[in-house]
This record gives structure tokens, C-alpha cells and sequence, in this order.
């Protein structure tokens, strides 16, 4: 078992899966951009383009635990939303940053301009921003 460990990650240290679960979560996420950028999830995404993460015994949405993790408690009532005026268009974002609660009216509200800007800021139709691809124009 230990020899392949070693050979498979390099190291005898145990796997990120045994760890804290703050820890696990946010080793999942790509930080690299700096504060103010989008920090995509690198794990699993549901077919929608929406992260997903094992937490507390259930699949749950990426962002929202994201938020609970930075800010706290979503208030009973109302959904975590990406905020497109921070520049944010990836819904597998968990930047907190780009995160807001909001009521569910005005959640379905921003879906259509942030549909929209995706396909604008990606200049193709598709699923390619929902992914964090950029298509090239050739």
C-alpha cells in the first residue's frame, strides 16, 4: 500500500480526501487568478456547468458552500447568486467575493443577462464559458 502511494502521488503524506473539510474544499479550487478574479472549481461539475461537492453526506452546490465557508450562514429565504457586475459569468465560480444572497425572484431575474454575457464574453454560443474553455475563433 505504502509503495503505491509513493509511486502514484510521489509521497507517503496521506491523501487530501482524509483531511478537514475546509481543507479538501478549498484545495479543489483555482485561486491562481488573484482575489478578484473568478476561482473556478477544479472538481466535479453537474451538466449545467454548476460545481457540485460532497459535503456533510450529500452532493451540494459548490458556491454555496463556498460562501458558508467565508461569510457564514445563508439567510433563510434566499439562494446564493453570482454577481455578474463583479465580472463574474463562470457558474462554477466559488469566489465569495462573487457571491451574494439574493430572493429566488431575483436570482431568475439576473439568469437571463448573465446567459447572455457569457455568450458575449466567450464571442461563441455553447457551453464553452460554463466550462472555463475559451473556444479560439479558428
Amino acid at each position: 500500500m505504502h509503495y503505491q502511494r509513493l509511486t502514484k502521488a510521489g509521497s507517503l503524506e496521506q491523501p487530501l480526501a482524509t483531511g478537514p473539510d475546509e481543507e479538501r474544499f478549498w484545495a479543489k479550487v483555482d485561486k491562481s487568478a488573484g482575489p478578484d478574479a473568478c476561482w473556478p472549481w477544479l472538481a466535479g461539475l453537474k451538466p449545467d456547468g454548476y460545481a457540485n461537492v460532497w459535503w456533510n453526506g450529500r452532493t451540494q452546490n459548490a458556491h454555496r458552500i463556498a460562501y458558508q465557508l467565508a461569510i457564514g450562514l445563508i439567510p433563510p429565504g434566499l439562494v446564493i447568486d453570482h454577481v455578474l457586475t463583479r465580472g463574474c459569468v463562470l457558474h462554477h465560480c466559488v469566489n465569495p467575493a462573487h457571491l451574494e444572497p439574493v430572493p429566488p425572484a431575483v436570482n431568475n431575474a439576473r439568469q437571463r443577462h448573465k446567459s447572455h454575457a457569457a455568450r458575449v464574453a466567450d464571442g461563441k454560443k455553447g457551453a464553452a464559458i460554463r466550462w472555463g474553455k475559451r473556444l479560439s475563433a479558428d
